[in-house]
């Protein structure tokens, strides 16, 4: 998702289909009402079209993990049938959230490689170019972006936190040195927890 400040932009004129979700708000900020919507509207759909297509039932439970940002409604707000979250504890973001673990530096590598190669093609000067790139522009990078980041770099997130969990059929004993088990890891038990206790019936 994407969020701007205006809900019409100049630089969508003519654009059928933008390549994200985007939406206003009058500081460019994540608010509860657009998480709201983008997690009803947007993420439980496409929950249950990725179920279909991997040939589970599209009431198969899933979890959501989210940190406790200000944006984030009450837990009892977001639940969709088997579809529901649930918060990771205070100020353990940098430490144990997969999107941490290297995810997000990897997708601004790639929007950054992206953007360098357009401005050393652009026949003009830096000045001239700043001023012709616009926020469609910088929406279709920050797409490709994601789609160029591996399934391999999302898996290997998890391996950090989780090195039970996660083992991609074509990784090494190198891809994951120095994340060996260790005995007193508490995230497999924490995550039984979770599962056994916060999962809803279905509805």
């Amino acid at each position: 998702m994407v969020i701007g400040k205006s809900h019409q932009l100049r630089a969508f004129k003519n654009v059928r289909h933008l390549p994200v979700e985007y939406s206003a708000q009058s500081n460019a900020w994540m608010d509860t009402t657009i998480f709201k919507n983008w997690f009803f509207h947007t993420f439980v759909p496409s929950v249950k079209e990725h179920f279909r297509k991997i040939g589970m039932l599209e009431d198969s439970k899933c979890m959501l993990l989210l940190d406790n940002c200000n944006a984030h409604p009450n837990a009892l707000e977001l639940q969709k049938g088997n579809v529901f979250v649930v918060f990771l504890p205070p100020n353990v973001t940098a430490v144990i959230q997969p999107m941490d673990q290297g995810v997000i530096q990897n997708m601004k590598c790639y929007y950054r490689r992206d953007f360098l190669r357009e401005l050393v093609n652009y026949e003009g000067t830096i000045k001239n170019f700043q001023k012709s790139y616009t926020i469609k522009d910088a929406v279709f990078n920050i797409a490709c972006a994601w789609m160029t980041v591996k399934e391999k770099t999302l898996q290997l997130a998890w391996r950090k936190l989780w090195p039970s969990l996660v083992l991609p059929a074509d990784s090494s004993d190198e891809d994951f040195a120095g994340f060996e088990n260790h005995p007193d890891d508490p995230l497999p038990e924490m995550c039984k927890y979770l599962m056994d206790y916060y999962l809803p019936p279905i509805l």
